[in-house]
């Protein structure tokens, strides 16, 4: 008997109680596509190769939001299994259910072609999967023709793959197999699954190594022999493993090159490394591996059981046989706590017992017994007819059945709809409550959607109280079309998993536990203990998550958009453990003005461990806000280790114990619509009280029609100083059109200013109004519906006391350009004097046909001398764009300034070509209501959107060509607008010298 089978006999016994499976089992009628059954007919028998029927199964249902069952028995294939259509094409969207982890087996027969081939990950191996899920849309149709398709099973839009309650089998004989090759995006998962060797070898059990792995969460997985047990490599994005078991591995437990992994409670066998960070061609740093309570065993004396350098947060850390724990950590066998870097307030703690958050385990039931199950569609739900069934639900919840479930009846072939419509929907025109008997919820990988019957902003789904001892809700959507949530106001324990939606909670909430989710936002505005696993919160203006008063424990965050992320306050406990925070998308200029962190934490206590990635032009200038008190500390990007470039930071820890002080806070918010307020408020006229569908259910905001009595005056109780104001609104989503013109007056020590402001732009972010004093004449903020030309709508007014903010935070609404002398480092500067514009040609896009423009030398609007470059646009027959292009003087640049006067353009566009043939583009958001404002383009050197030459995103050598644009997606009104340009400098910065 070799050592391998020994070790796995030994292994199996051990955790064998631990390791006991349950059948999962569900209703004939719930939809799910058994592998066994006609037209597939797969054998199960361990004899007959099983790979064509598996396969045209998984080519039949693939990005079509089905679920694909596996009843017991071993399932014999020859060659990988694809998240792949019949036509070629990828697609996503796809789970695989077997009925019993350990007697539900897909077996790779040994010897099996193609798997043979045994290589070095140092080399870019990725081997040769029995399963390999994929990204892409899938094949949809709109209105007939084809919208999307996606060739290759690379990650970025694998959304929901997801595999349950199996064993994967390599077999023998097959050196370069890899058991799952995984790719999920937003949500997708892994749960209670087997990977195992026959015969120990084998390249990979679990990889991670295609690009845009994640965010995903592989959770309960247990894996035998290979030369790795799990293999990670990309930045982007991070991966979560929780409960994971590995045994018997060849090279190591663990391979990462530069993912952010988030292990929690990992048991690890081994003779060789438990966990190995290498860098595998990239720049070292830019790994994060965060890991609490693991046993780490079997090891080589000669050896650590961690090794490897790059950025670590460990804690309850036991190794047994090994060197030492972790080679980094220096010697010792065992690590309580301990961190490659520290930063915050109370970094230099040296027990810091109040950041270790417990960890609990989530309540667990299923039952097969179907007496036990209630069909909504046999109280009357019809999904996909787009009528009302809120009825029928909420009589199938209060018939006393302790599980409910929504049947996927979609039937096989081309998906039909957007790739998001194209899942079974049943529809709410009045919002349901989960209550009475109702234990678990079972999706079947279908939707609630609540419909515009519903109030904006009403929760469309509520869990209250019930008889049952928790509720389980699993395998579903649910949201209204508003971005409505489902509130939780219950203090049973309630556990939501493998799921997409906002989600929010009432007073009555006590325990949430989260696995696996996808949303715009979590927002715990009351105390509520959580356990947050694995989630990816995006999209909108809104803060992702937010805790007042709270324990919040988080193992894996990814976040997308320019906002804050999380939000900590009212005494709450935070533990974030890992995860990717990624700025986004648009509003970088907004992000900047409005000195919006990442992370704000207000008179709470917060350990964070995390990464965060931005580009030279959107990437967020301030990481932490840290208040307590009166005081404030602003953590920049510039005061964190760097994860590759400036752009990216990693966190190993950030420690804040954040007890409260005496003081007025520097930062004073007023919510227009309610909460305490320090000052007066005066409100008179016809205002409307309307609830946003971005800001979060519980949060309104004002409304008045234009020339309407409405007016609003605010006078917040302010210490002296000097203060920056700024507005938020909302942009109303009942067909109104909001003020292109409203005039904001603010009365202060100096005088009174007014700041015109077009409503229609910056939707729910906060507006910088201007920098004004407050002494012995307080400041006050007053709005007139009287004077604007459209709906005015008003949520809060922020006060930022001046002297608290740090002085090395630019702004890029403050950002100089000035006209002499010429900034330090200047190498050229265009003027737009002459006729020749400096040799600027007109381009209309002639990849999108329709556009029109015009490009000449005006007098009529003048920042400087005697004329500037106008450029028009119009798309009234199409386009996509039209630009102003130029050849620049051949010198290195890293950063460009000019002077920018718009009408009715939002954001103005440059693309670059460097010397190397590749082009570089970025758009600028342009103020609104401000005659000329200076633009001021840092970061040159690396960019997000590039193409052609290397296609690398680094600036190679001097810039050649410069296009000024003016795009069709970035209009008031979608058709014509106009952009005059002037005093275009560019810069290659030196260091400051002493």
């Amino acid at each position: 008997m070799s050592r391998y089978t020994l070790l796995r006999l030994l292994t199996l016994g051990a955790l064998a109680t631990a390791l006991l499976a349950q059948d999962f089992r569900y209703p004939v009628d719930a939809g799910l596509v058994n592998v066994t059954q006609a037209p597939y007919n797969a054998a199960g028998d361990g004899v007959t190769d099983d790979t064509a029927a598996i396969q045209r199964a998984l080519s039949d249902n693939v990005g079509k939001w089905r679920i694909v069952y596996f009843p017991k028995g071993t399932y014999l294939v020859s060659d990988t299994l694809r998240w792949q259509m019949a036509d070629g094409n990828w697609a996503s969207m796809l789970k695989l259910q077997g009925e019993n982890r350990e007697q539900t087996i897909i077996k790779l027969v040994d010897q099996a072609p193609g798997f043979q081939e045994a290589t070095d990950i140092k080399g870019g191996a990725i081997g040769k999967p029995v399963i390999q899920t994929a990204s892409g849309l899938g094949w949809v149709a709109h209105k007939g023709k084809p919208a999307r398709v996606q060739d290759t099973p690379n990650g970025n839009m694998a959304f929901g793959n997801s595999i349950f309650d199996l064993t994967v089998d390599t077999g023998a004989g097959n050196p370069g197999a890899v058991g799952i090759d995984f790719v999920a995006n937003n949500w997708g998962m892994l749960e209670r699954v087997t990977i195992t060797s026959g015969d120990g070898t084998g390249f990979c059990g679990l990889s991670f190594l295609r690009m845009l792995p994640g965010p995903c969460l592989a959770r309960g997985v247990r894996i035998d022999g290979f030369d790795l047990g799990i293999a990670a490599r990309w930045l982007d994005y991070s991966v979560v493993l929780e409960d994971i078991e590995l045994n018997g591995q060849r090279v190591a437990g663990i391979w990462n090159s530069t993912n952010a992994l988030s292990i929690v409670g990992l048991k690890s066998t081994n003779r060789v490394p438990a966990i190995q960070m290498e860098w595998a061609g990239q720049q070292p740093g830019w790994g994060l591996i965060t890991l609490l309570d693991a046993e780490l065993s079997g090891g080589d004396p000669q050896r650590s059981a961690i090794e490897g350098n790059g950025h670590w947060y460990l804690r309850n850390i036991h190794s047994e046989g090994y060197q030492s724990a972790c080679a980094a950590a220096g010697p010792g066998a065992t690590i309580a706590e301990w961190a490659s870097s520290r930063i915050g307030p109370d970094a230099a703690d040296d027990d810091p017992a109040w950041s270790r958050l417990p960890r609990e385990d989530a309540p667990q039931w299923h039952s097969n017994d179907f007496s036990l199950w209630a069909n909504v569609c046999d109280f009357g739900a019809i999904p996909g007819d787009g009528k009302d069934d809120s009825a029928a639900i909420q009589r199938a919840i209060d018939s006393g059945k302790p599980i409910i479930y929504f049947p996927n009846h979609l039937p096989p072939g081309p998906q039909w709809g957007s790739w998001w419509a194209g899942r079974q929907r049943y529809e709410l025109d009045a919002p349901i409550e989960l209550r009475g008997a109702v234990r678990k919820v079972v999706g079947c990988f279908s939707e609630l959607k609540g419909s515009k019957a519903i109030p904006t902003g009403t929760p469309v789904v509520r869990i209250v109280a019930g008889s049952a001892p928790e509720l389980i809700i699993e395998g579903i959507a649910i949201g209204g079309h508003d971005g409505a949530p489902l509130e939780i106001d219950t203090a049973r324990p309630v556990v939501i998993r493998n799921h997409q939606g906002n989600l929010t909670v009432g007073p009555s909430a006590a325990r949430l536990h989260v696995f696996d989710i996808a949303c715009g936002y979590i927002h715990l505005n009351h105390p509520v203990r959580a356990w947050l696993h694995q989630f990816n919160p995006e999209s909108g203006a809104q803060t992702k998550l937010i805790n007042r008063g709270g324990v919040v424990w988080v193992n894996g965050l990814k976040t997308e958009a320019f906002t804050t992320c999380i939000d900590n306050s009212d005494g709450g406990r935070m533990e974030v453990l890992g995860g990717y925070l990624r700025a986004h998308g648009p509003g970088g200029k907004e992000l900047r003005d409005e000195l919006l962190p990442i992370v704000r934490n207000e008179n709470a206590d917060l350990s964070f461990s995390c990464t965060t990635r931005g580009n030279p032009d959107m990437a967020y200038p301030v990481e932490f806000l840290d208040i307590g008190g009166a005081s404030a500390r602003w953590y920049l990007a510039a005061d964190t280790p760097q994860r590759g470039d400036p752009a990216q930071s990693v966190f190993a820890r950030y420690l804040s114990h954040g007890a409260t002080s005496e003081g007025q806070s520097p930062i004073t918010t007023i919510d227009l619509c309610g909460g305490t307020i320090e000052g007066t408020v005066e409100r008179s006229g016809s205002w409307d009280e309307r609830r946003s569908k971005w800001a979060g259910s519980d949060q309104r905001y004002l409304a008045a029609s234009a020339g309407s009595d409405a007016t609003l005056s605010v006078s917040p109780a302010l210490k002296p100083g000097h203060y920056r104001v700024y507005l938020r609104w909302i942009v109303d989503d009942t067909g109104s059109i909001n003020a292109a013109q409203l005039p904001v007056e603010i009365s202060h020590t100096a005088g009174t200013t007014v700041v015109p402001i077009d409503q229609r732009r910056h939707h729910a972010s906060w507006v910088f109004l201007g920098d004004f004093e407050a002494s012995e004449h307080p400041i006050q903020v007053s709005v007139s519906a009287a004077a604007a030309n459209g709906l005015v709508t008003l949520d809060a007014l922020r006060f930022v006391r001046s002297d608290a903010i740090d002085p090395r935070i630019k702004l890029q609404a403050q950002a100089e350009v000035p006209k002499s002398p010429d900034p330090v480092g200047t190498v050229f500067r265009l003027g737009f004097d002459e006729p020749s514009l400096n040799a600027f040609t007109l381009r209309l896009g002639k990849e999108f046909p329709g556009a029109q423009g015009s490009l000449r030398c005006a007098s009529e609007e003048l920042h400087e001398g005697a004329g500037c470059l106008r450029l028009d646009a119009d798309f009234s027959g199409g386009g996509g764009y039209v630009a102003a292009a130029g050849h620049l003087p051949r010198k290195m640049l890293s950063e460009l300034r000019l002077w920018v006067k718009s009408d009715g353009v939002q954001e103005i566009g440059l693309r670059i070509m460097d010397a190397a043939g590749q082009w570089h583009q970025r758009f600028v958001p342009l103020q609104p209501g401000i005659d000329w404002q200076p633009v001021l383009v840092e970061g040159l050197a690396r960019s997000e959107h590039h193409w052609g030459g290397p296609n690398d995103g680094v600036l190679h050598g001097h810039a050649a060509q410069l296009l000024l644009i003016i795009s069709r997606k970035h209009l008031d009104d979608g058709h014509t607008g106009t952009v005059w340009i002037d005093e275009v400098i560019g810069c290659q910065l030196v260091d400051d010298q002493p």
